[in-house]
């Protein structure tokens, strides 16, 4: 069995909820659910010769309930404002401007499962 790195553990969690997913983990009371993806996600990495298809169909699974992948976001129908920003400036062929004040503001109109 691998060995756990608590250290990388602590600085998966801060970057996760630096994502602007986080603020819908919130709301759904999805801190469990974070804190197994980052456990697994150590418990990989850990053991990189080691192939675990369950393992790593678990971590899948997981990236896409956390909306953490591309289907994630679109299963969970979460859209970030930056994002509508960058298609409407690329479709004009203008560069992005302006950045959000914050990673709420980036999340900001979106509509969480139960809220």
């Amino acid at each position: 069995m691998p060995d756990y790195d608590n250290d990388r553990e602590a600085e998966l969690w801060e970057i996760l909820w630096a994502q602007g997913q986080a603020p819908a983990w919130l709301l759904d009371s999805q801190e469990f659910a974070v804190a197994l993806y980052v456990r697994l996600l150590t418990v990989v990495e850990s053991s990189m010769g080691v192939k675990s298809a369950p393992l790593l169909a678990e971590l899948r699974r997981q990236q896409e309930m956390l909306g953490l992948s591309t289907d994630g976001l679109a299963k969970n129908k979460w859209r970030f404002r930056e994002h509508d920003s960058m298609t409407v400036a690329a479709e004009e062929g203008k560069p992005q401007t302006g950045t959000p004040d914050n990673v709420t503001d980036l999340f900001a109109g979106v509509t969480v499962r139960g809220a």
